[in-house]
């Protein structure tokens, strides 16, 4: 009899320690808390167009900072063509080809930026 309560003495006690040490064990594992380096590094799925037949897709993949990337996708076959710096693709009537802005480099965007501004009364 008394190694039988001392058993149920014995589970209860694991199960209570379980209980306490859990907590600790699972906020240790939580996820940490999204910083701007987190989301530097989301893209923007922006123009998406399809075929009129369905057959292809083309979308621009946008990162927060850097340059675009236009995605050509066959949805038969499933080949991806890439073509960096490519924004607002259009397809062709038949579906044949995709037509897209090329984007200016990163480095001549930046360049452009800190280039010095006119001021009113220098303008012409």
């Amino acid at each position: 009899m008394r190694l039988m309560i001392r058993a149920v003495l014995c589970g209860a006690a694991l199960a209570v320690a379980a209980s306490v040490v859990s907590p600790r064990a699972a906020s240790a594992q939580e996820k940490r808390p999204l910083d701007y380096r987190a989301y530097d590094g989301w893209k923007t799925i922006a123009r998406t167009v399809l075929t009129d037949d369905g057959k292809r897709v083309a979308y621009a993949l946008v990162p927060q900072d850097g340059e675009p990337v236009l995605v050509t996708r066959d949805l038969t076959s499933g080949v991806e063509t890439r073509d960096p710096r490519g924004t607002d693709p259009a397809f062709a009537a038949d579906g044949s080809f995709v037509a897209f802005t090329l984007a200016p480099k990163q480095s001549e965007r930046e360049a452009e930026r800190r280039k010095p501004r006119a001021t009113p009364t220098e303008l012409p």
